[in-house]
C-alpha cells in the first residue's frame, strides 16, 4: 500500500478551471517552447469505471484523476458497509484508520495538502508515468533545440513521427531520428557551402 501526498499549494496552478479533470498543458505558456514537441503519452488504464462506480467515488470524495489507482471493489464495500451503520452497527472495520495505519482508498485533507492511499501496484504505476512524463519532457528540449539546425522537411517529418508516438519509446525513435537527420543535413549543407565558394572563386 502506497500513500500519494498532493499538495494544494503545487498542484491547484495547474488545474484548469473549465475542465477540473484536466491537467492543464504547458503547451499554453511561452515560457516553454519546448512544449510544441511533446507527444502525447498514452494514458495509464488500470481499469475501467462503470457509471454507478463512477457515483460511489464521487460521494467517496475521490479525485477523478484518481480514480484508475483505487480499488474500486473496496471502495463500493466501504460505503455499503458505511451505509449499515447508518442503523447503529459499527464494525471493526468502521473504526480502522489512522496515520500509522491508514486504510486502502481513502482520501484526508488537513487544510494544507491531501493525502490518498492507493494499492501499491497502482502506486508503481503512477511513479513510472510520471518518470515517462519526465523523460518524454527532456527528449523533447532536446529535439526543439536539434530542429534549429535542420530544413523545413526534416522538421515535418519530426512533427508527423510525435504525432503518431503514443510511447516514451516510440519517442525516443522520432528523436534519434531527428539527430540523424540533423547530422545528414549539416553535412549536405556544409557540402553546399563548400561547393558554392569553389563556385565564386572560378567566377572571380
Amino acid at each position: 500500500m502506497l500513500v500519494l501526498i498532493i499538495i494544494s499549494c503545487a498542484v491547484l496552478p495547474f488545474i484548469s478551471t473549465k475542465n477540473p479533470n484536466a491537467l492543464s498543458s504547458p503547451a499554453s505558456d511561452p515560457s516553454f517552447p519546448w512544449s510544441e514537441n511533446l507527444v502525447k503519452l498514452e494514458q495509464i488504464s488500470i481499469q475501467n469505471v462503470t457509471k454507478e462506480q463512477e457515483e460511489v467515488l464521487k460521494r467517496s470524495n475521490i479525485p477523478p484523476k484518481m480514480w484508475p489507482y483505487v480499488n474500486i471493489t473496496a471502495v463500493v464495500e466501504r460505503e455499503r458497509k458505511r451505509n449499515a451503520t447508518d442503523g447503529g452497527v459499527i464494525t471493526d472495520e468502521d473504526v480502522l484508520g489512522d496515520d500509522e495505519h491508514p486504510q486502502p482508498n481513502t482520501m484526508h485533507n488537513d487544510g494544507r495538502k491531501t493525502t490518498i492511499t492507493i494499492s501499491t501496484d497502482a502506486g508503481l504505476k503512477l511513479y513510472q508515468h510520471w518518470t515517462d512524463q519526465a523523460v518524454s519532457g527532456l527528449m523533447a528540449a532536446v529535439a526543439t533545440n536539434k530542429l534549429k539546425n535542420v530544413g523545413n522537411a526534416e522538421k515535418l517529418a519530426h512533427k508527423q513521427c510525435n504525432k503518431e508516438a503514443k510511447t516514451v519509446n516510440q519517442h525516443a525513435k522520432c528523436v534519434v531520428e531527428l539527430l540523424n537527420a540533423e547530422e545528414k543535413y549539416q553535412k549536405w549543407l556544409r557540402k553546399n557551402q563548400l561547393m558554392s565558394r569553389r563556385i565564386g572563386m572560378c567566377s572571380n
